[in-house]
């Protein structure tokens, strides 16, 4: 099980640094809360990470990494990390996480990465998409940093889900996109400009020339805090075997995963 280091509480006094403390503690560390999803999806990233880097590949970008959960937990597996994020407050919240690893912290914006052409050999952009009024422009930049071969990892709310979001779909808010810029980069959880469907985020990627390898929805919500103390009664191999049985039932899955998860190549 991944386990998280956290500062203290009484160390923290910038309001930024308390938003992402108590972030963390609800999310990763309250086992009456969404601990177990959160937890999980860093178990999927780590994973990919894992499977895709097993030919030496090993420098890793996270953009828009908030606490930078990602990369501090990759740093410490022997990976070498960058940290960015717009909100330097963010980063030197991070920095209070830092147990060991090379992990260097960048401010920079996600339109206009203030890094080298070719230097990484995957992006993590881990719910960010939906916060940017150009998602193309990140998604260039992207590119532009990517060593030939290497990887982009997205995370993004599910727009196909049942029970998603009130907010337009990418391909319905793309005219409004001029007044939806005013509302960009809000903090995690709000200011969702729009959401993506699997037809969307593949036309985006195909527009920039990636290739995409794989794409498939998680957190199910099947899978939620109401059936979490149930959930938690059973072993985590269990859990994964479901959500290898639902992947199996592409419109299903579609309808029931609230996150799309979807690894390119460049």
């Amino acid at each position: 099980m991944i386990k998280l280091k956290f500062p203290k509480k009484e160390d923290l006094s910038n309001k930024d640094h308390l938003y992402l403390y108590d972030y963390d503690i609800k999310g990763y560390h309250n086992p009456n809360n969404h601990s177990f999803w959160k937890i999980h999806y860093l178990e999927h990233i780590d994973n990919i990470i894992n499977t895709i880097c097993k030919l030496g590949t090993r420098r890793i970008l996270e953009i828009g990494c908030a606490q930078a959960n990602v990369s501090t937990l990759l740093a410490e597996r022997g990976f070498e990390t960058v940290a960015l994020d717009i909100n330097p407050n963010f980063l030197t919240y991070a920095m209070m996480k830092y147990e060991s690893g090379r992990i260097s912290y960048v401010v920079g914006s996600a339109e206009s990465l203030p890094l080298q052409n070719e230097t990484f050999d995957v992006v993590v952009a881990s719910e960010i998409l939906e916060h940017i009024a150009f998602p193309e422009k990140l998604i260039r930049e992207t590119k532009r940093c990517l060593r030939p071969g290497g990887y982009i990892i997205i995370t993004t709310p599910n727009g196909e889900c049942l029970f998603r979001e009130k907010v337009e779909c990418f391909s319905k808010a793309k005219a409004q996109r001029d007044k939806l810029k005013e509302l960009q980069f809000g903090p995690s959880g709000k200011n969702h400009l729009f959401l993506f469907t699997q037809k969307e985020i593949i036309e985006l990627l195909g527009e920039l020339k990636l290739d995409i390898i794989s794409i498939k929805w998680i957190k199910s919500i099947l899978l939620n805090r109401f059936s979490q103390p149930f959930i938690r009664l059973f072993p985590i191999s269990l859990i994964n075997k479901i959500e290898s049985i639902l992947s199996n039932f592409p419109f299903l899955n579609r309808k029931i995963g609230t996150t799309l998860l979807v690894i390119a190549r460049k």
